[in-house]
């Protein structure tokens, strides 16, 4: 999945290079090459964000702001979303939950780090 995902960011990157080479050689505006360009930004922007365990906690990186952390004794929950098969980590602090997206690799296994350092009963899986 990487590599087809890097695959297509590249060729629809070279595509709008074309389309501006084209474009600028025409002498026409340089519209045409948004397109490509805003569905680069689109798959870029879906791409699930990895998520780490450490000493520390859970942590999921993020492109334009800080890093989303939560320590192992502030985890409240933890549950996978019924119709998306993300598994939700909520703090007991409140906030935004780290989402572990099912199209990461190793899902049964982060599921069961989280268990393992937070007692498991405060899983809530379906």
């Amino acid at each position: 999945m990487r590599f087809l995902f890097s695959l297509v960011v590249v060729l629809l990157a070279a595509f709008s290079v074309l389309v501006l080479a084209v474009a600028l050689a025409r002498g026409e505006g340089i519209y045409a090459v948004l397109i490509p360009l805003v569905v680069v930004l689109a798959i870029l922007l879906a791409r699930p964000r990895p998520v780490v365990l450490d000493h520390d906690g859970v942590r999921q990186h993020r492109w334009l702001r800080p890093d989303r952390a939560i320590a192992w004794n502030d985890i409240a929950s933890m549950k996978r979303g019924r119709n998306t098969g993300l598994t939700y980590v909520r703090s007991k602090k409140g906030g935004r939950p780290i989402s572990f997206s099912p199209l990461l690799v190793g899902q049964p296994r982060f599921e069961h780090e989280v268990r393992a350092h937070i007692g498991g009963s405060s899983y809530d899986g379906e």
